[in-house]
């Protein structure tokens, strides 16, 4: 996850989000919104690490 952080994650997920509302192919739309999820899985991840990566500093 180096040089991906939080706030670039959820905006990436926004983007997906986004273009599966604009997307009509159903599986195209399932497929952006399951990305979405990931990176915000990701942004939550990174979030939850901080505290650790600061303290080790």
């Amino acid at each position: 996850m180096i040089g991906e952080s939080e706030e670039n994650l959820l905006e990436q997920a926004t983007k997906c989000r986004d273009l599966a509302n604009d997307v009509v192919d159903r599986f195209a739309s399932e497929t952006l919104i399951a990305w979405a999820e990931e990176l915000e899985e990701k942004a939550a991840l990174l979030r939850a690490q901080m505290p650790r990566i600061v303290h080790q500093s």
